[in-house]
């Protein structure tokens, strides 16, 4: 509540119904990224082929897991009672929930869900919009792609949960970027990084090789010029060497 809005002051409801229902669905998305059966989803094995020569129906196949995972979030969504549109990744349009649905979801339910075999972390994006309330009257194709449009300026919220030894929510609601690691003993997201920023560049530095800063307070002569020097002294040298053969 503290970190939702400007300092927890003036936060509706329901703003907070949503983001406990986006962090209840990530709970599930990462207990089955964690489980040792996510490798066999999308794939056909004997038993899910027909015994008798019929094909298997396509709600007996298994899904792949970036599906899954975005089944899961719509389902989350529905049942928050707060979504109007959500954009997916893996939906060709967007989907239209319900009418009364204050917000609108744009997400990636599963980014990199081809990385799981070799236990290369992934994660959920997401961004949290006002619904646009003046294009109610529009076809609902219409008002859900458009609400699914707005500029970034126009978040209410948005944030990714990476999914790897730990699960981590990294967000900001309106009132900086926070981080909150899951307790698995308890199934609760607890804040360990608050306020995150960037780092400020050292005002005594220039950019050097490789996009690192060297330091050249002081009037040191910096390992850089150093380099520069010694490659300008071996070009004079191989000059050198290539007129005396010349003249021989």
């Amino acid at each position: 509540m503290d970190y939702v809005g400007k300092g927890g002051l003036d936060v509706g409801d329901d703003l907070l119904v949503l983001l406990y229902h986006i962090q209840f669905a990530c709970k599930r998305i990462a207990a089955l990224v964690a489980s040792p059966f996510n490798s066999a989803l999308g794939k056909h094995s004997a038993l899910t082929g027909a015994t008798s020569g019929a094909a298997a129906s396509d709600r007996d196949k298994p899904k792949p897991l970036d599906i899954v995972a975005n089944e899961i979030i719509l389902s989350s969504l529905r049942n928050s009672g707060k979504v109007s549109v959500m954009a997916s990744e893996e939906d060709d349009a967007p989907t239209w929930i319900n009418d009364d649905g204050p917000f609108v979801v744009v997400l990636d339910p599963l980014d990199g869900s081809r990385n799981i075999d070799a236990s290369i972390p992934t994660g959920t994006i997401f961004g949290v919009y006002n619904r646009l309330t003046e294009l109610d009257n529009q076809p609902t194709e219409e008002k859900a792609l458009l609400n699914s449009l707005q500029s970034g300026r126009k978040l209410v919220a948005a944030g990714y949960v990476l999914y790897s030894s730990a699960t981590i929510l990294c967000a900001s609601f309106g009132s900086g970027t926070h981080a909150f690691t899951l307790d698995h003993s308890t199934g609760d997201f607890i804040l360990t990084h608050p306020s995150i920023r960037i780092p400020p560049r050292e005002p005594e530095s220039e950019k050097g090789l490789g996009g690192g800063y060297i330091s050249t307070s002081g009037g040191t002569k910096n390992q850089t010029s150093k380099q520069k020097d010694f490659s300008k002294q071996e070009e004079r040298n191989q000059k050198e060497e290539e007129a005396e053969v010349g003249e021989n």
